[in-house]
This record gives C-alpha cells, sequence and structure tokens, in this order.
C-alpha cells in the first residue's frame, strides 16, 4: 500500500546541486502558490504535526 493518504497526492522533490538560486526560488515559490490550493492546513498529517510541535 502507498504511504499516500486515500485521495492525496505525494509529489517528492530532489534538488539537484546543479540548479541556480533562480530556479530554486522558482520551484519555492510553484510550491507556496499551491498551497491554500491543495488545502493543506486541513489535511490530517498537517493537523498530526501542528499537535506533536504543540506537546513538544
Amino acid at each position: 500500500a502507498p504511504a499516500t493518504p486515500k485521495n492525496r497526492s505525494l509529489v517528492r522533490l530532489t534538488l539537484n546541486a546543479g540548479l541556480r538560486e533562480a530556479d530554486i526560488d522558482k520551484l519555492l515559490a510553484a510550491c507556496a502558490a499551491i498551497r491554500d490550493e491543495v488545502d493543506l492546513e486541513s489535511w490530517s498529517s498537517t493537523k498530526r504535526l501542528r499537535r506533536l510541535t504543540l506537546v513538544n
């Protein structure tokens, strides 16, 4: 079974050491732009991480 929650997607990114700073900035901006669109705040993994952070 995949380690991705049902009805969710998982993207793993690997940055190549040869990327320029502008390329990395563009990638980070794209991730930030879709954050609200995928409703990351409602994901159970986000809520779980937030609870763990409050406990520690």
